[in-house]
């Protein structure tokens, strides 16, 4: 049997390193964390100098969700605007057979 990544002690110790590290607040929005994103997976899967403490709504900027929780004014929304757009478009090409 073979177990996520995310299934394992290692993975738990990680959160805990990171959450202690971001305060437990979003790397974005500075809401409560609650989710560990990884910036490169390439770097490894446990580099803590690859991961970020996001809050839900961030999180899912990656999934092609508009962070419309985010004011106009906030310094990154219009990055963060493209990055849903262009996770979107990914996630719709994938579906489309490529």
């Amino acid at each position: 049997m073979c177990l996520s990544p995310y299934a394992t002690y290692g993975w738990l110790i990680v959160k805990q390193r990171v959450w202690k590290r971001d305060k437990g607040q979003c790397r974005i929005c500075g809401r409560d964390g609650s989710d560990v994103h990884h910036i490169r997976y390439d770097r490894g899967f446990y580099n803590d100098a690859y991961l970020a403490l996001l809050c839900r709504p961030c999180h899912n900027i990656w999934q092609g969700v508009a962070p419309d929780h985010l004011s106009d004014d906030h310094p990154s929304k219009s990055q963060l605007v493209r990055i849903a757009e262009i996770a979107k478009n990914l996630r719709s090409f994938h579906i489309n057979g490529w």
